[in-house]
């Protein structure tokens, strides 16, 4: 269906499109890219007349942007993949990365694997567990750079997010289930709250690494922070139980980051009821009052910014 975006009038329509598959334009057509037909079928823009079909042999469509499709494909060595960013208008390969299929079912350190994020519906990043990392502008269809990170031989999954015109990468290991005495670490995982063993920021201009942060206890990252805060919020939630009497001790750490250099800007410990298990931060950001506003279920924390007034000078 083409409709006017203004009006809601249904301008065209053709029924012999595929039934599932990325729409793409080039100002003059519309493509329609299906891995289930493995067909490229082409429309005119104006009218919605079939124009031609052309034959898809590049795999899976994974995300379409532009005239660009990202898809991905099997190599015939079930551990790798094939990673391609196709214009479908031309059937041309745009780029091109040969990675490892991700580890779901083992946690061994000799298995390489990668993990991708397609962010803002933009930008791939694609990280592999020995640190090599890619990131592609899939609009422009060029690769931004590929930094390498630190090696993380556990490595289970990646989230990222955009903040402050950079993307902040965040790696996960495997969690040791042993706890150590009686205390438990809870960082919550979730569609958009997840674990983070570290903190990476990569330039979007250049591709390079701008600041980077490990961790050597996991903390949990909100992935909805909004686009322009100064401050990167994480949370974790420990525990300790209490052997005599079967009671637990709860607690909520948070971090501050800041964005620009990914320097601690506040580390605060509060003791909340041990039923509270949110960990997920809504942000409210205020530039007119120079703060930010954290809500992490029902804690509110506020962050100012500005110039430390100066202390009152001692009376003689």
């Amino acid at each position: 269906l083409a409709i006017d975006a203004l009006t809601a009038e249904t301008l065209w329509r053709n029924s012999t499109a595929p039934k599932s598959g990325a729409v793409l334009s080039d100002g003059e057509r519309v493509a329609v890219v299906s891995s289930k037909t493995n067909e490229v079928v082409y429309f005119d823009l104006l009218d919605g007349e079939r124009l031609d079909t052309e034959e898809w042999d590049h795999g899976e469509t994974w995300a379409a942007i532009g005239t660009n499709v990202l898809c991905y494909r099997d190599t015939g060595d079930r551990r790798r993949y094939e990673l391609n960013l196709v214009d479908a208008f031309t059937g041309d390969a745009v780029l091109r990365h040969e990675t490892f299929a991700a580890n779901r079912t083992s946690v061994t350190e000799n298995i390489p694997a990668g993990y991708g994020r397609v962010i803002e519906g933009r930008y791939l990043v694609h990280l592999e567990n020995g640190g090599k990392t890619i990131v592609w502008d899939l609009m422009e269809g060029r690769e931004i750079g590929s930094p390498e990170l630190p090696a993380y031989p556990t490595l289970v999954g990646m989230r990222a997010l955009m903040l402050d015109g950079q993307l902040i990468v965040l790696p996960k290991l495997t969690i040791n289930r042993q706890q150590m005495q009686n205390t438990q670490l809870q960082t919550t995982a979730g569609a958009t709250h997840d674990t983070a063993h570290g903190v990476h920021a990569i330039s979007l201009e250049d591709g390079s690494l701008r600041w980077s942060q490990q961790f050597e206890r996991p903390w949990g990252c909100t992935l909805t922070q909004p686009a322009e805060t100064p401050v990167l919020l994480l949370t974790r939630s420990p525990s300790v139980f209490s052997t005599t009497n079967t009671s637990r001790r709860k607690s909520m750490e948070v971090l501050a980051l800041n964005v620009q250099d990914g320097t601690v800007m506040n580390e605060d410990t509060k003791d909340i009821h041990s039923s509270n298990n949110e960990l997920a931060t809504r942000v409210t950001v205020q530039p007119a009052l120079s703060r930010v506003i954290a809500h992490i279920g029902p804690e509110l924390l506020t962050y100012t910014f500005g110039e430390e007034e100066p202390a009152p000078e001692a009376e003689e």
